[in-house]
């Protein structure tokens, strides 16, 4: 609410008004200025002029001075003061400055409530300029907030969107640490199989080469057996041969003796022989009576 504050001023400075021409004129300035603004300095001033106007009226008599009453205005600026929060600035604030200056405009020129209504009247109108610039100001920050709320709704869009492809990517993050989850058991798995074949193949790298040593081994038994043995064949060849040739000497002088002698047959080739000795060493020899045997 504005405030109007006024100081103090002598008799000597305001001068009667006439009876029939400025009575009017004060009661409808004094209407007009408590219908527009709440001011208990000018409703004192008007009262008081049409007070002392109405006295002078009735006794008959214009006194040639008026009642002290202060005059010494000191108004101040009117500041309006919005509180914090409001949307708009109220209307009823804006001053009827045009009632104001037609009825100045008929008061006399000298006179002091004139000058102090006209006084009045500047500061009104610029009471409603500054009116004017707050409503344009009020506008302007309506106009701001109303950006700033089509803004704010852009962002929580924008905000909402981004929380949608949050909460998709979270999901796929989650699918895609199940899927390496379970990509890294195979490959745990395969590890293990791998490790278990490594110690697989190196059992089997030991015991080839185990039996590879063993066959080696066995070859060189084999070969000093088949040599034992044809060593052997040799010297019992060499006897065999040594005794037919003293049997024969001896069956040579003997022929006649003996009416019967003893023979061997080989059952794989039908051969016979006369001594068990030839027939023992072709037996080791005949490679059918080894087949079947």
């Amino acid at each position: 609410m504005a405030t109007l504050s006024g100081g103090s001023c002598s008799d000597d400075d305001f001068d009667v008004l006439p009876e029939d021409e400025d009575i009017s004129t004060l009661e409808e300035l004094n209407h007009q200025l408590v219908g527009s603004m709440d001011s208990p300095l000018m409703n004192s001033i008007l009262g008081l002029k049409c007070s002392t106007t109405d006295s002078s009226a009735k006794d008959g008599r214009i006194p040639s001075t008026s009642p002290p009453i202060d005059c010494d205005l000191d108004l101040p600026t009117l500041e309006p003061t919005i509180p914090d929060g409001a949307e708009s600035v109220d209307s009823s604030f804006s001053m009827p400055s045009s009632n104001v200056s037609s009825s100045v405009a008929n008061a006399p020129a000298k006179s002091p409530a004139a000058l102090q209504l006209r006084h009045v009247e500047r500061q009104l109108s610029d009471f409603e300029l500054k009116m004017e610039a707050l409503k344009r100001e009020n506008a302007a920050l309506n106009l701001e907030n109303q950006n700033h709320r089509d803004g704010l709704a852009s962002f929580a869009e924008v905000v909402s969107s981004l929380q949608r492809q949050v909460e998709e990517l979270l999901k796929e993050n989650n699918e895609l640490k199940e899927v390496c989850a379970s990509y890294e058991r195979r490959e745990r798995l395969r590890e293990e199989t791998l490790d278990q074949l490594k110690q697989d193949l190196a059992k089997l790298q030991s015991l080839n080469v185990a039996l590879q040593m063993q066959v080696e081994e066995d070859e060189s038994h084999v070969i000093a057996l088949k040599d034992r043995h044809q060593i052997e064949i040799e010297l019992l060849t060499n006897k065999a041969l040594s005794r037919e040739e003293n049997s024969d000497q001896l069956n040579s002088s003997n022929v006649e003796t003996s009416d019967s002698s003893i023979e061997y047959q080989c059952e794989g080739c039908s051969d016979t022989f006369s001594s068990e000795e030839s027939f023992i060493i072709h037996l080791h020899c005949c490679g059918r009576f080894q087949e079947q045997h």
